[in-house]
């Protein structure tokens, strides 16, 4: 199906279609799985939500992962960092109109990583697995 896609995009303007002459696709749902289905097949559980849903939801889950890729510590390059992967977690739920109650977790695998080091040895990790939480009030 992509391979089909991709070819209509390839169509240059003077062969493109007049407005009476579409071709209507049928719908298709990308599961969980990354497998394509028929629309009329997914599963009768399936539910969309849309950016509306989320903006008016009471509650909001943040997941994030940060990257940091292989690095020198100095100029020369020959003091390796090496790459890290560390995933932070921030929750947060609406109290009626005004109030808000949150949790955040930064690093939340409690990951070690080098973030520096010298040449006589010392090595700098980045920070170890924090969290806090608190309540917002809008006034």
């Amino acid at each position: 199906m992509l391979p089909a896609l991709l070819g209509l995009l390839a169509v240059s303007p003077a062969a493109a279609q007049s407005p009476d002459d579409v071709t209507r696709l049928e719908p298709v749902v990308v599961t969980v799985t990354r497998t394509e289905q028929k629309a009329g097949d997914a599963p009768a559980s399936v539910s969309v939500v849309t950016r509306d849903d989320i903006r008016h939801s009471a509650s909001q889950t943040v997941v994030t992962a940060r990257y940091v890729g292989e690095q020198y510590e100095d100029d020369l390059n020959t003091l390796p960092l090496g790459s890290y992967v560390v995933f932070d977690l921030f929750l947060a739920r609406a109290i009626g109109k005004s109030a808000e109650v949150y949790v955040a977790v930064e690093n939340l695998l409690d990951r070690v990583y080098t973030t520096g080091r010298t040449s006589e040895g010392v090595i700098s990790t980045g920070e170890p697995r924090i969290a806090r939480g608190g309540l917002r009030l809008r006034f």
